[in-house]
């Protein structure tokens, strides 16, 4: 395929990758097909490349091009091989018109103007090879060889000079200007010129292609992006691929990406590749955190409002996950969801500020915040603080505890008669349920007996207990007796209404009771 294309250089990389015991062969016949073709400088770095340099000598002397031939011998075959070649090289040289161009010139207005341009040619090469190249550049465009002269600047590795007899006169020459020169320029390490050089000949696949052996992988994005945007999804799946092999490393590259998709205003690929960063399985909590909360940001700072919801949601689930309610709650904040600030600023404990916010913007959630608080104070036993928020679920979680007379002094600090009647009556209930009620009975005369219609079921137990059980008639027991009678008397001291009657007869007999069996 590269080959059809005219594409040597490709061809030759696979070459190399892959079939490396075919490459000399390689090389040779792209030489002699350069050769048949009349491209005698291009064949002559093929025949090099594959270590014929005798075959390169052969050419010119077929050619007649005398000067190449010698400097080839010259150059690659040592001295042995300079002494043959002068050998060989004496009558064709003479035939050459050495040092007689002026002659030739003459002969050849007055008698063959047609062979007028091969000796410009061998006049440029003469001069090509004596370093006049300004004067061999004239020759060469005298000759029709405006390539050669492109050449002969691309050997000297005067690129300015290439360049421009190139666009001037051979302009099909002048990417292999660039290439050449971005070739040398890769050599020296100088990557910016041999992106430049490549990308005017109008091949950024060379330079994405080095980039990526070179693991120089935010270059190879840029010019994906660029040039071959075609490449790009692929390149990146690659690019993610190596990073997270990679560990820490690979995370700090995902944020340098991420920053450089930045600069370039490129926000949902930014967005995107510091996402990446929380399937890292060896960054530390922090550098992932921050990435996140940076993808957040530029989330609600740039995208549509359905974009930011969806990214913020995902980001605040993981900041939750990673128990960092705090940055989860200002993110969503920060992307006008204080419903859901509130709710992770409760998870972290952040009361106040969890009472803040809803005070200002969800009023709604007010209460939630305050039950959530209480409960959290109820589950972690600190009593105290819960006292000073909530004296009811203070005693509630006391009465949960079984501490009902820690509870009972509580509710009588606050000298509230009718909540202290209820937890009272409450208590009594629990003795009552655990048939002790001697305790029961004392309950109330400690902490009052009401006279509130829905306790009198208690007073009738109690009343019941103390008349009918055994050994109640004897001295030994006034004590109960007299408890029974003060919560009787405490209950009536508060009655008027004849529906107390009941509860009257029940003091009378207890008073009687009471009589007969005083306390010595």
């Amino acid at each position: 395929m590269y080959k059809k294309t005219g594409r040597i250089d490709d061809m030759m990389r696979l070459m190399e990758k892959y079939h490396v015991d075919d490459v000399k062969d390689a090389h040779l016949q792209i030489a002699a097909d350069l050769e048949e073709k009349g491209d005698l400088r291009a064949a002559e770095e093929h025949y090099l490349f594959a270590g014929d340099w005798k075959g390169a000598v052969n050419m010119y002397r077929n050619a007649e091009i005398w000067n190449d031939a010698y400097r080839i011998a010259k150059q690659e075959g040592g001295d042995i091989a300079q002494k043959q070649a002068q050998h060989f090289f004496i009558c064709p040289i003479e035939k050459c018109f050495q040092r007689a161009f002026d002659f030739a010139f003459d002969l050849c207005r007055l008698e063959a103007k047609n062979r007028l341009p091969s000796v410009h040619f061998k006049l440029a090469q003469q001069l090509e090879e004596e370093g006049e190249f300004e004067k061999a550049e004239m020759h060469y465009m005298e000759g029709g060889k405006p390539k050669e002269a492109v050449l002969m600047y691309i050997h000297d590795q005067d690129w300015e000079n290439a360049e421009r007899v190139a666009k001037q006169y051979s302009p099909e020459a002048l990417s292999d200007v660039y290439i050449r020169q971005a070739r040398m320029a890769i050599e020296h390490k100088d990557f910016t010129c041999a992106e430049s050089c490549l990308l005017r000949a109008n091949r950024p696949e060379i330079i994405l292609r080095y980039y990526k052996e070179s693991e120089m992988w935010q270059d190879a994005i840029r010019i994906a992006r660029e040039y071959m945007p075609t490449e790009l999804q692929q390149l990146e799946a690659e690019f993610d691929e190596v990073q997270l092999k990679s560990g820490a490393k690979g995370i700090l590259s995902f944020i340098a990406q991420a920053r450089d998709w930045e600069a370039q205003g490129e926000y949902v690929r930014a967005i995107q590749c510091y996402l990446k960063v929380k399937d890292s399985e060896t960054a530390d909590t922090d550098t992932i955190v921050n990435a996140l909360k940076r993808a957040g940001e530029l989330a609600v700072k740039f995208l549509s409002v359905d974009e930011t919801s969806a990214i913020v949601d995902e980001i605040a689930e993981i900041f939750i996950h990673l128990k960092r309610f705090i940055e989860a709650a200002e993110l969503f904040l920060a992307s006008n969801q204080p419903d859901n600030a509130v709710k992770a600023f409760l998870l972290g404990g952040q009361w106040a500020k969890a009472k803040k916010l809803a005070v200002e913007f969800v009023p709604d959630l007010v209460d939630f915040v305050d039950e959530k608080y209480r409960e959290s104070l109820k589950q972690q036993g600190r009593l105290g603080e819960l006292m000073d928020v909530d004296v009811i679920s203070a005693i509630d979680a006391l009465l949960e505890r079984g501490e009902w007379e820690r509870a009972l002094e509580i509710v009588r600090q606050q000298k509230h008669q009718l909540l202290l009647d209820k937890y009272v009556a409450l208590y009594a209930t629990e003795l009552i349920k655990e048939k002790r009620y001697a305790e029961a009975t004392a309950i109330f005369e400690k902490y009052g007996a009401s006279s509130n219609p829905n306790n009198f079921n208690i007073y009738q137990k109690l009343v019941e207990e103390v008349i009918n059980v055994r050994n109640m008639d004897n001295p030994n027991v006034y004590g109960r007796w007299a408890t029974l009678r003060n919560v009787l008397l405490m209950v009536c001291d508060g009655m008027n209404s004849k529906e107390m009657k009941e509860v009257r007869s029940y003091l009378l007999r207890t008073v009687e009771n009471s009589t007969l069996y005083p306390q010595h």
